[in-house]
């Protein structure tokens, strides 16, 4: 079993690594008071570094959803920077420096609301499609169930009228011709007619 030093979550075997990187070995370094508080102050330094990225992340997710805090139960709130930097246990003026010191802070902040927006918000989204698909509302259960069950409406019955092709364009043709004749035997009987 390691032996833990009097941080909470890195063990002595951490800091020997640590240590070897620079050529030294933990063995050749006595175990005194003195070295014991070497490897306390590079633990406490470690943990305050840790809880600094912690608190970086949450500046960085605050700024992805907007301010907008979404509850439980699903509501929305909109938490102000001073209320939020209160929360996070640091001045406002602080997470004003970071979005300054963060390296490509606004990228990380796109990113982040990117990963949000397509989890929660989308999930969101088909929470609120399947309750108006369950209370009744029928292109909400369309859309449900063909994204989530293959599902396809029916097709759709259309009546076209279909001839016989060649034979209905040489027929209506025909009947075309015959009454242009009509028509022009027509004319010639009422010219015999008037001349007579």
């Amino acid at each position: 079993m390691p032996h833990w030093c009097n941080c909470d979550r890195l063990p002595r075997a951490w800091f020997t690594s640590q240590i070897a990187c620079y050529d030294w070995r933990m063995e050749s370094v006595p175990n005194s008071a003195e070295t014991q508080e070497v490897i306390d102050a590079v633990a406490q330094k470690q943990k305050s570094e840790a809880l600094l990225k912690y608190q970086q992340e949450q500046w960085i997710d605050y700024n992805a959803v907007g301010g907008l805090i979404t509850h439980d139960d699903g509501t929305l709130e909109p938490m102000s920077i001073a209320v939020f930097a209160s929360k996070l246990g640091v001045h406002r003026n602080t997470l004003t420096r970071w979005k300054k010191e963060i390296p490509n802070f606004w990228d990380l902040v796109k990113k982040r609301r990117h990963e949000i927006g397509t989890q929660t918000r989308t999930n969101k989204v088909w929470n609120g499609v399947y309750l108006r698909a369950a209370r009744g509302d029928a292109e909400q259960a369309k859309i449900w169930l063909s994204t989530f069950d293959n599902w396809q409406p029916p097709a759709q019955k259309h009546e076209v009228q279909v001839g016989t092709g060649l034979a209905d364009l040489v027929a209506q043709k025909r009947a075309q011709i015959e009454r242009e004749r009509n028509v022009i035997d027509a004319t010639t009987s009422e010219d015999t007619t008037q001349t007579n």
